[in-house]
């Protein structure tokens, strides 16, 4: 049956009458007030808990009471540092289309306080003398719940009395300021805006340029014509194993994310060309942040939707310290909606998926520490031993599938001065994932597939961040991983009737990455990055060093061009360097693939963008990648492990060779219109 996907959202706050703003909706838009059109059914409760939230004291521009009749919300945040990150004292910020004009002035802490808006969206410019300001569109106010936004300001190289600074929009430029091109950011609201988005950033990356998706059943992407595998997870500067339920072993997708959007900060992602920063990847890179916990206001979420029954809490540990935590956790609902007569194509299988995530976050003198976890435990038994109607699984076959993964980490923050920064995170990751195969063709219980795969990695990382001046800034930093694997796959062989292992390993390997990236700024209008990334995998000695370069002008107000290029390179799968062969005649078994080197790709973008006035935005991107390297088996001239990584399963040969080669080649062109009065398109 067919699924019609729909939003209904209810808010609910204490000592506050919810309601929505007065104004007729527009069929196909997004409504002020009523959330953001999502696409997946949704029911969400939220609770504010104000009872211990402190009298900030914050300074006001012309604040008013709003009238009594009115649900209303406060609006706060803090200012900062684009390159730095350090508060700015003394910024203001503006609620644009206010009247009277609403707004505040950040404390000594960067930190500001607007309340009693009324519901809605709203537009704030955020400005200080001496740095370019911005204006942040969109932003959704909901009852039950603050809004909690951080505003950067990147800092002016020329700062002249009297000049005018025409605010600029940034809608979409990414958090990272080393980033020229094919990049940009994106938030909460439009992983739930786009259509067939469900909450899950891959499914909402697949609306843009240059993006698709390989089925509509799993959220793998091609990006620019790359493999998935050529995808980077990265959470909090920390890579990732695969976080999707039902991912396969070398996939970098699933039929559902353990990513909880209700989580994320504003993140930034990649499609090529990306900073010296980003290694171990060919296609893009999805660098997620998540968002601290309020940390003034208790708030808890409930949610039932098709992603899950949800609940999630967050609030401060202690009014003085201002320390925060939020958790949020997910199980799933397929089972209900099972019950209400729809179908996943699995026949009588019902997928099993349950995840958690949180973040802890402690301020201190001169920095911060967080700590951060996500975790996700799925588990399926497609049997078409009791329904012939399935869509998937293998015909003939009896399929156990379950999957683990786990992140936790630990970051550190120390400021040695208002221009030197230092980052240190400690993390560990791993994922676990068992399969059996049942051939019905001979007997139920005959087991023809048995495979475990784990892999836990250790991460120790450490990033040098210094602003020299107003032109230049410095990013430099390393990163050693050790893994801790066990692979274990048998298949059984039908001419002899015994069981081959075709991975039978466990043991350790490392790989050591170090970068670093320059931006100098010759204008407030033309700026260039230059970077180099180094990285070796200890286990067969072989590495690769990835110059990056990108360059960015502002050619009139509104207008850029833009330019990148780099090399990029990425191990292959781990599992394929133990994956061995049978040898009948010297009845032993042979690894074949341990000295594969990594893959490489050579990417070059042009790009030109066009603000045509406040509301609509042009980009046009021209790219050229050529990708060498890559695996392919002497023995079937058909395979390429480019053709790998967009599916529930893998296929790896022996004695496979780093001889194969490709190109992509594209044009991208996007109009846009950003969210106003309740309409947008892409």
């Amino acid at each position: 049956m067919k699924l019609l996907f729909f939003t209904v959202l209810f808010f609910w706050a204490t000592n506050l009458t919810a309601h929505h703003p007065e104004g007729d909706p527009v069929i196909g838009t997004d409504t002020a007030g009523h959330g953001q059109i999502a696409d997946a059914a949704t029911e969400t409760l939220f609770v504010n808990d104000q009872r211990d939230s402190p009298d900030m004291g914050k300074s006001s521009l012309k604040e008013s009471e709003p009238e009594s009749t009115k649900a209303v919300q406060t609006f706060r945040g803090r200012v900062l540092d684009a390159y730095t990150g350090l508060p700015l004292p003394g910024a203001t910020v503006v609620v644009l289309d206010t009247d009277p004009l609403r707004g505040a002035a950040a404390d000594a802490d960067g930190e500001f306080r607007v309340e009693g808006l009324p519901l809605g969206r709203i537009d704030v410019k955020v400005s200080m003398v001496g740095y370019e300001p911005v204006v942040l569109r969109n932003l959704l106010l909901v009852s039950g719940r603050e809004l909690v936004v951080e505003a950067r300001l990147e800092e002016l190289v020329y700062s002249m009395e009297g000049l005018v600074v025409r605010p600029e929009v940034r809608k979409d430029r990414p958090g990272n300021e080393m980033a020229m091109v094919s990049a940009r950011s994106f938030t909460i609201d439009e992983t739930e805006r786009y259509a067939g988005s469900l909450g899950d950033p891959s499914r909402m990356a697949a609306n843009f340029a240059g993006v698709s998706s390989v089925t509509d059943q799993r959220n793998d992407i091609v990006i620019r014509g790359n493999s998935p595998q050529g995808l980077l997870w990265r959470l909090e500067g920390v890579e990732i194993p695969n976080p999707n339920h039902f991912g396969s072993m070398g996939s970098t997708g699933g039929p559902i994310s353990m990513i909880n959007n209700n989580h994320l900060a504003n993140s930034d992602f990649y499609t090529g060309a990306f900073p010296a920063e980003f290694g171990n990847a060919l296609a893009g890179v999805f660098d997620l942040r998540m968002r601290n916990g309020n940390n003034q206001v208790r708030e808890w979420t409930g949610q039932v939707g098709f992603n899950g029954f949800e609940l999630g809490a967050e609030g401060p540990f202690t009014g003085s310290h201002r320390a925060s935590y939020l958790v949020n956790a997910r199980y799933s609902t397929l089972e209900v909606l099972h019950a209400l007569g729809m179908d996943f194509g699995t026949g009588a299988a019902i997928p099993e998926y349950r995840d958690v995530s949180m973040k802890l976050h402690f301020p201190m003198q001169r920095g911060s520490v967080s700590v951060f976890g996500l975790g996700g435990d799925n588990r399926i038994a497609m049997l078409d031993s009791q329904d012939d109607d399935a869509q998937y699984g293998f015909s003939g076959t009896d399929l156990y599938y379950r999957n683990r993964m786990g992140v936790l980490g630990a970051s550190h923050i120390h400021y040695f001065s208002n221009d030197v920064r230092v980052t240190n995170t400690l993390a560990v990751t791993g994922i676990r994932g068992a399969a059996e195969i049942y051939d019905l063709s001979y007997s139920f219980d005959e087991l023809k597939i048995d495979e475990t795969h784990q892999e836990v990695k250790y991460t120790a990382s450490t990033r040098y961040s210094q602003r020299f001046n107003a032109r230049n800034f410095l990013n430099a930093g390393a990163v050693f991983d050790i893994f801790d694997v066990q692979y274990v796959g048998q298949e059984l062989d039908e001419s002899s009737g015994e069981y081959r292992y075709y991975l039978n390993n466990s043991g350790k390997l490392s790989q050591g990455k170090l970068f670093a990236e320059w931006q100098h700024r010759f204008t407030d209008r033309l700026s260039m990055t230059a970077g180099l990334h180094a990285t070796r995998l200890f286990l067969n000695g072989t590495g690769a060093l990835e110059p990056r370069f990108g360059m960015k002008w502002e050619v009139a107000p509104g207008q850029s061009l833009s330019f990148g290029a780099g090399l990029h390179s990425q191990t292959q799968m781990r599992s394929i360097y133990f994956s061995q062969r049978y040898d009948s005649l010297s009845q032993a078994y042979e690894r074949t693939n341990r000295d594969l080197d990594f893959s490489r790709s050579m990417h070059l973008v042009a790009g030109y963008d066009r603000l045509l006035g406040e509301q609509h935005r042009l980009k046009f991107e021209v790219y050229y990648q050529r990708l060498y390297n890559i695996p392919v088996a002497w023995r079937r001239p058909e395979f390429s492990m480019l053709s790998q990584g967009g599916g529930f399963s893998y296929i790896v040969y022996d004695n496979m060779e780093n001889t194969g080669t490709g190109a992509n080649r594209g044009v991208e062109l996007t109009l846009e219109k950003f969210l106003r009065r309740g309409f947008y398109y892409l």
